[in-house]
């Protein structure tokens, strides 16, 4: 059985676009004043009751703000332990590509990446990746991706 590529890559795109996202989640601050202001917290008692409903509603409120951000908290540190076991090439380019606050560009991408090799003549010569040359290494750490995390939950099989 082979792996189809096409599939793979898409379905790893798709896993890593999220990473944002939940980047977003995680760093939220408690906003312990929305609960408040929330549809679920009524004017006044449905029904008599002993038990104090407005806050139970306000500690469900909360409960569910904390699920939402350690599912966050979760997801992202999958996602950064898969990266960390990629090539180094590979795990620059999607971390500049998927794992930043900022989207980066293709060239974006090609400018930050510098490598240094000896020329010669023995010296240090910094080199730049071409913008074409990244977007293959890219497509070669998605797959590298994909077969990493979740020990290879996103091939997709012919």
């Amino acid at each position: 059985m082979e792996v189809n590529e096409n599939e793979t890559r898409a379905k790893a795109r798709k896993i890593l676009s999220r990473y944002r996202y939940y980047l977003r989640v995680a760093s939220k601050e408690m906003d312990y004043l929305f609960a408040l202001r929330s549809n679920e917290l009524r004017d006044g008692p449905i029904y008599h009751s002993n038990r104090n409903s407005y806050e139970d509603a306000f500690i469900n409120m909360l409960s569910k703000v904390d699920n939402r951000k350690r599912e966050a908290l979760e997801f992202i540190a999958e996602i950064d332990e898969a990266i960390e076991m990629l090539p180094s090439l590979s795990s620059k380019i999607l971390t500049y590509a998927y794992c930043q606050k900022e989207k980066n560009t293709m060239n974006d991408i090609a400018a930050k990446i510098i490598v240094s090799k000896r020329d010669s003549y023995g010296q240090e010569v910094k080199v730049q990746y071409s913008v074409k040359n990244i977007e293959r290494v890219k497509a070669i750490a998605l797959l590298e991706f994909a077969e990493i995390y979740r020990e290879g939950a996103l091939l997709v099989w012919k």
